[in-house]
């Protein structure tokens, strides 16, 4: 009887160490935030930073888009000149496309959310664009992130390409942060 509750007991805190080392390695959950002299603050900075983020790439602008991308993008495309690289071989096929944006607007207020470590800004995004014989309707979101106590945000494009790699590109990223619905649509104009 003795060593039946012996191994009971091992079984029970065998059963507890595991359920604290998982327990441990999750990730922590996103608190919404909703202060207003910080969602107002905030709010202005995001989206300044995405208009920032829509104008270069509209003026197929390289310097800015490096410097507001998130670094674990950069990493992801081989560094900074990489993706410099990669990104005006991308302004050289749009160009080809003769594709046109005539809307590329953030859509309603930004939300925000912190973790002990990090805080995110979600920023979703509406776009239309034309080219000959089409057109392409698009609805994403720019997904910002800092640590705690900076004042400068790195962005995430979310859109149908990122969707699936988001929380590869920001691990960091609680998966209880609500994403907006992303589309990319070829349609007649």
């Amino acid at each position: 009887m003795l060593l039946f509750h012996r191994l009971e007991v091992s079984a029970v805190l065998l059963v507890a160490s595991f359920l604290l080392t998982v327990g441990c390695q999750q990730k922590p959950k996103a608190e919404p935030i909703t202060a207003p002299d910080y969602v107002s603050a905030e709010s202005e900075k995001v989206l300044s930073d995405t208009k920032r983020l829509i104008d270069a790439t509209l003026n197929q602008e390289i310097d800015p888009l490096l410097e507001l991308t998130h670094p674990n993008t950069l990493k992801m495309m081989g560094g900074k000149e990489k993706a410099r690289e990669l990104m005006q071989l991308i302004f050289d096929q749009v160009t080809a496309l003769q594709l046109n944006y005539d809307r590329f607007v953030p859509v309603g207020e930004p939300k925000f959310y912190r973790t002990p470590q990090y805080e995110f800004a979600v920023i979703a995004t509406e776009a239309h664009a034309t080219f000959p014989d089409d057109s392409l309707d698009q609805k994403g979101a720019m997904v910002g992130m800092r640590k705690v106590g900076s004042d400068k945000w790195t962005y995430v494009d979310y859109n149908d390409q990122t969707k699936d790699q988001i929380y590869t590109i920001l691990p960091e990223l609680p998966r209880n942060i609500e994403l907006p619905e992303t589309l990319s649509k070829l349609g007649s104009q």
